[in-house]
């Protein structure tokens, strides 16, 4: 299989370079375009025959070989760990390699709080939002949060009859991806991107007996620790760590739907007066 890496290139082609989800009448690249609003110019490679986006500063042309293999990791994942393990993978033969004069070397990690966590993340959440809103949810925003090493997912919805949320939860548990080992359900009045905001709905909203959903064997993802490898399915399963199942969980942590005002009252957040009206310049 030819292959061409590009390193420092625009940002823009890293996340069109990185979406997932079924799309049968556009190219990935095309996303470039729809992303910044630029031309996306693209050039041939010298020994393949691919093309890689004109500002690369640096590109790397080769093949992955059909049979020749050498060992791959351990090396740390989205979840901090060591998984999958060390296997062997197909070896990346060189065939050129092509500098810019200004090149830019591109460092790209894996762990969690970094770069590589939203980017692929992204349009995850792009889809999860357009599949929640097919379904009449009011939903208004999705996040995957970066301490979730990629297996946590937030939706911020306004449910308008009871059974949207749960609705909701097992759709994002059965998107397609498997790495969605746990999602969260909040009204649009906590924070998605705050922490704490999170932990006080959970704290607050959440009866665990009532609200917490759990479904067994569902499909694990690789990086996942607590996911139990299928070897029956594959020889390499015990390393390679797929196929394998795990349970997931669904949590409800929003409040009780607006017709139920004398319910909903109770879950209003109670600030100090004045709270966010007072401006400490006005007392210098």
């Amino acid at each position: 299989m030819p292959q061409a890496v590009v390193i420092g290139a625009h940002p823009g082609w890293e996340l069109a370079g990185v979406y997932s989800d079924p799309h049968k009448d556009w190219w990935e690249l095309e996303l470039f375009e729809a992303v910044t609003g630029q031309v996306g110019e693209m050039v041939q490679c010298k020994t393949v025959d691919l093309i890689v986006p004109a500002d690369a500063s640096v590109v790397i042309e080769g093949f992955v070989h059909p049979t020749r293999t050498a060992q791959d990791g351990p090396s740390p994942g989205p979840t901090m760990l060591f998984t999958p393990f060390a296997e062997q993978q197909p070896v990346f033969e060189v065939t050129a390699i092509t500098l810019s004069a200004k090149r830019i070397y591109r460092n790209h990690l894996m762990s969690p709080f970094t770069d590589h966590q939203p980017l692929p993340r992204l349009f995850q959440e792009a889809a999860i939002f357009e599949r929640l809103g097919a379904m009449n949810v009011g939903v208004r925003d999705v996040h995957f949060p970066q301490g979730g090493g990629a297996l946590c997912c937030v939706i911020q919805v306004e449910p308008a009859v009871d059974g949207q949320i749960t609705d909701a939860l097992l759709s994002v548990l059965g998107s397609s991806w498997s790495n969605v080992k746990m999602v969260i359900a909040v009204n649009p009045d906590i924070d998605i991107y705050d922490y704490r905001d999170i932990q006080y709905a959970l704290a607050t909203r959440v009866d665990p007996s009532r609200d917490v959903i759990i479904v067994n064997n569902a499909r694990g993802w690789p990086f996942d620790p607590s996911a139990h490898p299928v070897n029956e399915a594959s020889p390499k399963a015990e390393n390679s760590r797929f196929p394998s199942i795990v349970g997931k969980w669904a949590i409800d942590a929003t409040k009780p739907v607006p017709y139920r005002r004398a319910e909903r009252e109770r879950y209003e957040r109670a600030w100090p007066q004045l709270w966010g009206k007072i401006d400490l310049h006005d007392y210098l």
